[in-house]
Protein backbone atom coordinates (compact mmCIF):
# COMPACT_ATOMS: atom_id res chain seq x y z
CA UNK A 1 0.00 0.00 0.00
CA UNK A 2 2.58 2.26 0.80
CA UNK A 3 5.61 2.98 -1.81
CA UNK A 4 8.31 3.65 0.29
CA UNK A 5 9.13 2.46 4.40
CA UNK A 6 7.66 4.28 7.27
CA UNK A 7 9.02 5.52 10.42
CA UNK A 8 7.54 4.85 13.79
CA UNK A 9 6.30 8.02 15.76
CA UNK A 10 8.86 8.63 18.72
CA UNK A 11 6.34 9.19 21.12
CA UNK A 12 3.53 8.12 19.80
CA UNK A 13 3.79 4.43 18.62
CA UNK A 14 0.48 3.74 16.48
CA UNK A 15 1.36 6.38 14.36
CA UNK A 16 3.93 6.15 11.21
CA UNK A 17 5.86 8.62 10.13
CA UNK A 18 6.52 9.77 6.65
CA UNK A 19 10.52 10.19 6.02
CA UNK A 20 10.08 12.51 2.95
CA UNK A 21 7.74 14.87 4.99
CA UNK A 22 9.09 18.15 5.54
CA UNK A 23 10.17 19.55 9.20
CA UNK A 24 7.55 21.35 11.23
CA UNK A 25 7.07 24.95 9.71
CA UNK A 26 4.55 27.77 10.83
CA UNK A 27 2.73 25.93 7.98
CA UNK A 28 1.48 22.92 9.95
CA UNK A 29 1.42 24.16 13.59
CA UNK A 30 -2.00 26.05 13.02
CA UNK A 31 -3.11 22.88 12.93
CA UNK A 32 -2.15 21.04 15.57
CA UNK A 33 -2.73 24.03 17.65
CA UNK A 34 -6.80 23.72 16.98
CA UNK A 35 -7.57 19.83 17.27
CA UNK A 36 -5.25 19.17 20.55
CA UNK A 37 -5.70 22.28 22.00
CA UNK A 38 -9.42 24.07 21.40
CA UNK A 39 -11.14 21.08 19.80
CA UNK A 40 -14.87 22.01 19.80
CA UNK A 41 -15.85 18.42 18.29
CA UNK A 42 -16.57 16.15 21.07
CA UNK A 43 -20.12 15.56 21.38
CA UNK A 44 -20.70 16.61 17.65
CA UNK A 45 -20.95 13.49 15.91
CA UNK A 46 -23.90 13.95 14.28
CA UNK A 47 -22.92 16.93 12.82
CA UNK A 48 -20.15 15.54 11.26
CA UNK A 49 -22.14 12.62 9.99
CA UNK A 50 -23.99 15.62 8.32
CA UNK A 51 -21.31 16.94 7.07
CA UNK A 52 -20.00 13.58 4.97
CA UNK A 53 -22.90 12.16 3.82
CA UNK A 54 -25.57 14.85 4.06
CA UNK A 55 -23.48 17.55 2.34
CA UNK A 56 -21.98 14.63 -0.28
CA UNK A 57 -25.48 12.91 -0.96
CA UNK A 58 -23.93 9.41 -0.24
CA UNK A 59 -25.97 6.43 0.44
CA UNK A 60 -25.32 4.86 4.14
CA UNK A 61 -23.19 1.84 2.83
CA UNK A 62 -20.97 3.81 0.48
CA UNK A 63 -17.81 3.57 2.24
CA UNK A 64 -18.92 -0.16 3.39
CA UNK A 65 -15.89 -2.76 2.58
CA UNK A 66 -13.76 -0.02 0.90
CA UNK A 67 -10.45 1.04 1.17
CA UNK A 68 -10.13 4.75 2.56
CA UNK A 69 -7.68 7.41 2.84
CA UNK A 70 -8.58 10.71 4.81
CA UNK A 71 -5.95 13.31 3.82
CA UNK A 72 -6.20 15.95 6.50
CA UNK A 73 -7.58 13.97 8.99
CA UNK A 74 -6.76 15.77 12.05
CA UNK A 75 -7.87 14.13 15.62
CA UNK A 76 -10.02 12.23 13.47
CA UNK A 77 -13.33 14.58 13.23
CA UNK A 78 -14.42 12.13 9.96
CA UNK A 79 -12.58 9.42 10.64
CA UNK A 80 -14.10 8.18 14.13
CA UNK A 81 -17.10 7.76 12.30
CA UNK A 82 -16.85 5.82 9.37
CA UNK A 83 -13.30 3.38 10.67
CA UNK A 84 -15.74 0.43 11.83
CA UNK A 85 -17.37 0.65 7.80
CA UNK A 86 -14.42 0.43 5.66
CA UNK A 87 -12.07 -2.63 5.68
CA UNK A 88 -8.84 -0.47 5.85
CA UNK A 89 -8.76 3.32 6.78
CA UNK A 90 -5.68 5.42 6.35
CA UNK A 91 -5.81 8.96 8.34
CA UNK A 92 -2.98 11.20 7.13
CA UNK A 93 -2.16 14.34 8.44
CA UNK A 94 0.69 16.54 7.96
CA UNK A 95 0.60 18.40 11.91
CA UNK A 96 0.81 16.51 15.00
CA UNK A 97 -2.46 16.44 15.36
CA UNK A 98 -2.96 12.96 14.73
CA UNK A 99 -1.86 12.47 18.45
CA UNK A 100 -5.97 13.25 19.61
CA UNK A 101 -7.33 10.77 16.96
CA UNK A 102 -9.06 8.33 19.81
CA UNK A 103 -7.91 4.39 19.78
CA UNK A 104 -11.04 3.35 21.80
CA UNK A 105 -12.94 3.42 18.31
CA UNK A 106 -14.76 0.08 17.54
CA UNK A 107 -12.66 -0.52 14.48
CA UNK A 108 -9.07 0.76 15.70
CA UNK A 109 -7.77 -2.60 14.38
CA UNK A 110 -8.13 -1.19 10.94
CA UNK A 111 -6.97 2.17 10.78
CA UNK A 112 -3.42 3.03 9.95
CA UNK A 113 -2.28 6.81 11.18
CA UNK A 114 0.72 8.51 9.40
CA UNK A 115 2.00 11.94 9.44
CA UNK A 116 2.93 12.78 5.96
CA UNK A 117 2.32 15.70 3.20
CA UNK A 118 -0.83 15.59 1.18
CA UNK A 119 1.47 17.01 -1.75
CA UNK A 120 3.61 14.04 -1.61
CA UNK A 121 1.34 10.98 -0.10
CA UNK A 122 3.31 8.00 0.65
CA UNK A 123 0.62 6.09 -0.75
CA UNK A 124 1.19 4.11 -3.43
CA UNK A 125 -0.94 4.34 -7.43
CA UNK A 126 -4.16 3.47 -7.01
CA UNK A 127 -4.48 1.48 -3.53
CA UNK A 128 -7.71 3.06 -2.52
CA UNK A 129 -10.86 2.96 -3.26
CA UNK A 130 -12.39 6.45 -1.77
CA UNK A 131 -10.09 9.53 -0.44
CA UNK A 132 -11.09 12.03 1.26
CA UNK A 133 -10.29 15.86 1.90
CA UNK A 134 -12.48 17.86 4.02
CA UNK A 135 -11.81 21.40 4.50
CA UNK A 136 -7.84 20.71 3.10
CA UNK A 137 -6.91 21.40 0.17
CA UNK A 138 -7.43 25.62 0.61
CA UNK A 139 -5.11 25.10 3.25
CA UNK A 140 -2.33 23.95 1.71
CA UNK A 141 0.93 25.58 0.26
CA UNK A 142 0.36 23.85 -3.35
CA UNK A 143 -3.21 22.90 -3.76
CA UNK A 144 -3.61 21.72 -7.01
CA UNK A 145 -0.39 19.15 -6.67
CA UNK A 146 -2.52 18.00 -3.52
CA UNK A 147 -5.42 17.38 -6.40
CA UNK A 148 -3.09 15.37 -8.71
CA UNK A 149 -2.15 13.39 -5.38
CA UNK A 150 -5.79 12.41 -4.51
CA UNK A 151 -6.19 11.31 -8.12
CA UNK A 152 -3.38 9.40 -8.23
CA UNK A 153 -3.65 7.14 -5.03
CA UNK A 154 -7.36 6.25 -5.70
CA UNK A 155 -8.07 3.45 -7.92
CA UNK A 156 -9.70 3.55 -11.55
CA UNK A 157 -13.24 3.52 -10.76
CA UNK A 158 -12.65 5.39 -6.75
CA UNK A 159 -14.24 8.28 -5.50
CA UNK A 160 -12.35 11.82 -4.47
CA UNK A 161 -14.58 13.39 -1.87
CA UNK A 162 -13.22 17.65 -1.71
CA UNK A 163 -14.71 20.13 0.42
CA UNK A 164 -13.44 23.32 0.09
CA UNK A 165 -14.46 26.91 1.04
CA UNK A 166 -17.29 28.35 -1.37
CA UNK A 167 -16.64 31.53 -2.78
CA UNK A 168 -19.03 33.25 -0.42
CA UNK A 169 -15.70 32.78 1.98
CA UNK A 170 -13.38 34.91 -0.48
CA UNK A 171 -13.74 37.87 2.14
CA UNK A 172 -12.47 36.53 4.89
CA UNK A 173 -9.06 36.19 2.92
CA UNK A 174 -7.82 39.64 4.19
CA UNK A 175 -8.67 39.06 7.60
CA UNK A 176 -6.52 35.59 7.46
CA UNK A 177 -3.71 37.88 6.08
CA UNK A 178 -3.88 40.00 9.33
CA UNK A 179 -4.33 36.81 12.06
CA UNK A 180 -1.69 34.22 10.03
CA UNK A 181 1.16 36.37 11.55
CA UNK A 182 0.22 36.17 15.36
CA UNK A 183 1.30 33.58 17.49
CA UNK A 184 -1.57 30.96 17.66
CA UNK A 185 -2.60 31.63 21.72
CA UNK A 186 -2.99 35.34 20.94
CA UNK A 187 -5.11 34.22 17.66
CA UNK A 188 -7.35 32.19 19.46
CA UNK A 189 -7.89 34.56 22.28
CA UNK A 190 -9.39 37.23 19.63
CA UNK A 191 -11.20 34.98 18.00
CA UNK A 192 -12.95 33.64 21.10
CA UNK A 193 -13.19 37.03 22.09
CA UNK A 194 -14.78 38.40 19.32
CA UNK A 195 -16.86 35.50 18.76
CA UNK A 196 -18.01 36.40 22.38
CA UNK A 197 -19.13 39.65 21.22
CA UNK A 198 -20.60 38.67 18.47
CA UNK A 199 -23.00 36.21 20.51
CA UNK A 200 -23.69 38.96 22.71
CA UNK A 201 -25.00 41.35 20.39
CA UNK A 202 -26.94 38.57 19.15
CA UNK A 203 -29.14 38.24 22.32
CA UNK A 204 -29.83 41.45 21.79
CA UNK A 205 -30.86 42.01 18.15
CA UNK A 206 -30.11 38.69 16.25
CA UNK A 207 -30.71 40.47 13.29
CA UNK A 208 -27.64 43.11 13.58
CA UNK A 209 -25.55 40.73 15.18
CA UNK A 210 -25.51 38.20 12.28
CA UNK A 211 -24.85 41.11 9.95
CA UNK A 212 -22.03 42.08 12.01
CA UNK A 213 -20.68 38.09 11.92
CA UNK A 214 -21.23 37.76 7.99
CA UNK A 215 -19.33 41.11 7.25
CA UNK A 216 -16.84 38.87 8.96
CA UNK A 217 -17.74 36.10 6.64
CA UNK A 218 -17.93 33.99 9.67
CA UNK A 219 -21.19 31.45 10.12
CA UNK A 220 -22.27 31.45 13.36
CA UNK A 221 -23.06 28.01 15.20
CA UNK A 222 -25.19 26.90 17.91
CA UNK A 223 -22.27 25.85 19.82
CA UNK A 224 -19.99 28.66 21.46
CA UNK A 225 -17.42 26.03 21.62
CA UNK A 226 -17.76 24.74 18.00
CA UNK A 227 -18.35 28.20 16.42
CA UNK A 228 -14.69 29.69 18.32
CA UNK A 229 -12.91 26.00 16.89
CA UNK A 230 -14.18 26.62 13.03
CA UNK A 231 -13.86 30.53 13.30
CA UNK A 232 -10.06 29.63 13.98
CA UNK A 233 -9.79 26.99 11.70
CA UNK A 234 -10.86 29.65 9.14
CA UNK A 235 -8.69 32.25 9.53
CA UNK A 236 -5.10 31.09 11.35
CA UNK A 237 -3.87 28.83 8.40
CA UNK A 238 -1.09 30.38 6.58
CA UNK A 239 -2.98 29.59 3.23
CA UNK A 240 -6.58 30.36 2.28
CA UNK A 241 -7.05 29.73 -1.69
CA UNK A 242 -10.01 29.98 -3.35
CA UNK A 243 -10.24 26.71 -5.25
CA UNK A 244 -13.67 26.33 -6.09
CA UNK A 245 -13.89 27.97 -9.63
CA UNK A 246 -10.65 25.91 -10.37
CA UNK A 247 -12.55 22.28 -9.31
CA UNK A 248 -15.38 23.19 -11.62
CA UNK A 249 -12.81 22.73 -14.81
CA UNK A 250 -12.52 19.06 -14.32
CA UNK A 251 -12.04 17.07 -17.83
CA UNK A 252 -15.89 15.58 -18.27
CA UNK A 253 -14.39 11.54 -17.87
CA UNK A 254 -14.43 12.12 -14.04
CA UNK A 255 -18.09 12.37 -13.72
CA UNK A 256 -17.82 15.36 -11.51
CA UNK A 257 -20.93 16.09 -9.39
CA UNK A 258 -21.24 19.21 -7.22
CA UNK A 259 -24.28 19.11 -4.90
CA UNK A 260 -23.47 21.49 -2.91
CA UNK A 261 -20.96 24.82 -2.83
CA UNK A 262 -17.98 24.15 -2.42
CA UNK A 263 -18.72 20.00 -1.85
CA UNK A 264 -17.05 18.06 -4.98
CA UNK A 265 -17.33 13.99 -5.85
CA UNK A 266 -15.06 13.06 -8.86
CA UNK A 267 -15.12 9.73 -9.98
CA UNK A 268 -11.59 8.50 -11.43
CA UNK A 269 -12.19 7.05 -15.45
CA UNK A 270 -12.21 3.14 -14.86
CA UNK A 271 -8.91 2.54 -17.10
CA UNK A 272 -5.33 2.13 -15.74
CA UNK A 273 -2.80 5.26 -14.97
CA UNK A 274 -3.83 8.77 -14.08
CA UNK A 275 -5.38 10.49 -17.17
CA UNK A 276 -5.24 14.30 -17.43
CA UNK A 277 -7.79 16.03 -14.61
CA UNK A 278 -8.03 18.97 -16.60
CA UNK A 279 -8.95 19.95 -20.14
CA UNK A 280 -11.42 18.22 -22.85
CA UNK A 281 -12.35 14.35 -22.92
CA UNK A 282 -10.18 12.69 -23.84
CA UNK A 283 -10.74 11.11 -27.14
Amino acid sequence: MFKRPLSPHPATPHILVDPALPSETEYTSSFGFEWTKIDGFVGKETMSHGHLYGRFQLPADFLRGKVVADIGCGNGRIGRLIVRDCQKYVGLDMSDSLTAFPTYIEGFENVTLVRASATDLPLEDGSVDVAICWGVMHHTDRPEKTLDELIRIVKPGGHVLIYVYPPAFDGRRNFNQLIRELPHDVTFKLVESTSDEVDAWCEVDDFYGNIVAQQLYMSRKQSREWQIFQWFDGISPRFHWSLAPMLTKIRPDYQSRNPMDGIFIFSKPARKGNPPIFGGTEK
